[in-house]
């Protein structure tokens, strides 16, 4: 899930990162109880957190798919969906995904913008790894990187929002599934 946002904080990432993405999320499935949650690093708590028996807190969290697009949305951020096929069956992919996830659930989110610049340009730059804190596109690359869904040549903190768009391609390489181009989602 790509976002374009209406913050302050997203007008800046999406000007340093000349694109209009400024946040990047996941849609994963609890392989127990197959619910469907939206993955994500955040600077506020969203709501019941399943990975953690429903606690709330900020930094990365997942929550019910539904009731956080809303909660996004409602902040007046646009949804874009990149759909994605796997290559192995969606259930092991499910089960590996919500196990490294829950093991990264908590993980802070950077507070300044100083801190994410940083972080960026010590992925970006210099492939230099940090998984604390986690921006948001971080936590995609880690987790896809960590399922094998695409090459880790490149430092997880080194993904902006847009490379995880079809529009931006180049960033990475799938080694696993195909993703198809990225599709506008009408909220109203």
């Amino acid at each position: 899930m790509l976002w374009e946002g209406t913050s302050l904080d997203s007008l800046a990432v999406e000007c340093i990162s000349e694109s209009p993405f400024s946040h990047v999320s996941m849609v994963i499935t609890d392989p127990t109880t197959k619910q469907k949650c939206l993955l994500q690093a955040v600077s506020e708590a969203l709501g019941p957190d399943p990975l953690v028996h429903g606690s709330t807190h900020t930094g990365v969290q997942a929550g019910d798919l539904e009731a956080t697009m809303k909660i996004v949305y409602g902040m007046k951020d646009q949804p874009t969906w990149r759909p994605y096929s796997p290559a192995r069956s969606q259930r092991d992919l499910d089960s590996d995904v919500w196990t490294l996830a829950t093991k990264l659930d908590g993980i802070p989110f950077p507070q300044e913008l100083w801190e994410l610049a940083v972080l960026l340009v010590s992925g970006r730059e210099l492939n230099s790894e940090v998984l604390s804190p986690l921006f948001c596109s971080g936590l995609v690359a880690h987790v896809l990187q960590k399922v094998r869904v695409i090459a880790d040549t490149s430092a997880c903190n080194g993904f902006f929002p847009k490379d995880f768009s079809s529009g931006f391609p180049g960033h990475f390489e799938v080694i696993a599934g195909t993703y198809a181009d990225d599709l506008k989602i009408d909220m109203s």
